[in-house]
């Protein structure tokens, strides 16, 4: 039984996947639909890695491998970006003595997976008492963060960057919309 190209993608990014070495499984996985599916997913990090650590890469055409080396080296760059972002964030808020968690993929990624490559993020996410997040955000602004997509007093969360649109740290002072701040302060 053949698998389609969007199970093949989901069984790449299995963790630990294992492919067997095949040009033809190789030549499959270089569709570009399979790289489109992946970023659907934001998952072309993990996707990318993984052709490469399998050795699907090694097997592909030259202009192929060349083209996905290139995203894969890309995708590490941003990936780092997001790193420095999380460093500076934590680090601002840390300063200004406002208490802070890291959340979902940039913590997840370091704790539970068998390596961070393998988690999908695309932002970086901090979450703030309720009390804190004026001024949380008044200190990131001291040092360039500004405010990118939708401003709302209703939201749960800002997306904030320092260079325009990315690498964005959403700060919250909520998980989800409609929890309330009471259960949230017993875990500060």
């Amino acid at each position: 039984m053949s698998l389609s190209l969007e199970q093949l993608v989901f069984e790449v990014l299995k963790p630990k996947a294992t492919l067997p070495p095949s040009s033809v499984l190789a030549e499959r996985l270089a569709r570009p639909q399979c790289l489109k599916h992946a970023e659907a997913l934001h998952a072309a990090l993990p996707y990318l890695e993984s052709l490469s650590a399998s050795g699907a890469l090694s097997l592909m055409s030259a202009p192929i491998r060349d083209a996905l080396e290139a995203r894969l080296t890309r995708e590490r760059m941003l990936l780092s970006l997001l790193d420095q972002e999380l460093e500076f964030s934590v680090s601002v808020l840390v300063t200004a003595k406002i208490p802070v968690v890291i959340l979902k993929g940039m913590d997840l990624g370091r704790r539970f997976y068998p390596s961070r490559l393998a988690r999908p993020m695309t932002d970086v996410d901090l979450l703030v008492r309720a009390e804190d997040y004026n001024a949380a955000i008044q200190e990131l602004a001291k040092h360039k963060y500004r405010f990118v997509g939708k401003v709302s007093t209703r939201r749960f969360r800002a997306e904030l960057s320092r260079y325009g649109e990315s690498p964005v740290v959403e700060l919250h002072h909520r998980l989800v919309r409609g929890d309330s701040h009471g259960w949230l302060k017993a875990a500060w």
